[in-house]
């Protein structure tokens, strides 16, 4: 079921942004041969919050999760208090009864609460800023990208928060030197795999965590040691 509403969901998103980047969990549906298919025809580079940083930089978990369960409770208490109400005209015993239309009622009046707060501050560009995205924003009169910080909309916008410390972002331009690309101090592409695999795996270990695979070299290591020692 989920690769068929995420192809829906593809579908809606390419009618309104003919050309665009999406970052999204690790969940399986994003993944389907189906799904891809529809991003390249729908011009959508797809990109990825990797396992274990899921709640320090994914908006649904900082900033919107919360929120939305709180709106659904509310729903619910209202609804309950309603079904009371009609129970003690009716003479009965009020069963609480939850079926399809109920649930769906409950997050129908949820996603309307999302739709105030949202008119009442930005939030998702706020919270978007400080858990690490729009750091490079276009610059039309430059005809190129710079750093958002540098622009008028995003003076009251800082990066990081307690999840997300500013210190981790804080080298984020150092491949810039007076603007320009710095080259690459990597001897060749074998070394700067190995180098994005180390600063990948240490940067999960650090802040949540992380699965490492034993590679079969390692496997078969481990195996002499073990012989070895008997």
């Amino acid at each position: 079921m989920d690769p068929i509403i995420q192809s829906w969901e593809l579908e809606e998103q390419s009618e309104e942004f003919p050309c665009s980047v999406w970052c999204r969990d690790m969940l399986a549906s994003g993944y389907t041969v189906e799904c891809r298919m529809k991003q390249s025809v729908a011009q959508q580079i797809p990109c990825q919050v990797k396992a274990g940083v899921t709640p320090i930089v994914q908006l649904t978990d900082t900033d919107f999760g919360f929120s939305f369960k709180a709106s659904l409770a509310a729903a619910h208490v209202e609804m309950r208090q309603e079904m009371k109400a009609k129970a003690r005209i009716q003479g009965k015993i009020a069963t609480f009864k939850c079926g399809v239309p109920e649930i769906m009622e409950l997050l129908e009046t949820a996603r309307k609460a999302q739709e105030v707060r949202l008119k009442r501050s930005d939030w998702i560009v706020a919270a978007l800023r400080r858990n690490g995205y729009f750091h490079w924003r276009p610059c039309w009169k430059q005809d190129c990208l710079v750093e958002a910080s540098l622009q008028d909309w995003c003076q009251e916008l800082p990066e990081g928060s307690y999840r997300y410390p500013s210190h981790w972002l804080e080298e984020r331009g150092s491949w810039l030197k007076e603007g320009v690309p710095k080259m690459s101090a990597l001897k060749d592409l074998e070394d700067a795999v190995t180098r994005a695999k180390d600063a990948e795996e240490y940067f999960c270990r650090t802040t949540a965590t992380t699965t490492r695979t034993t590679t079969k070299q390692e496997q078969n290591q481990q195996q002499e040691q073990r012989e070895q020692e008997q």
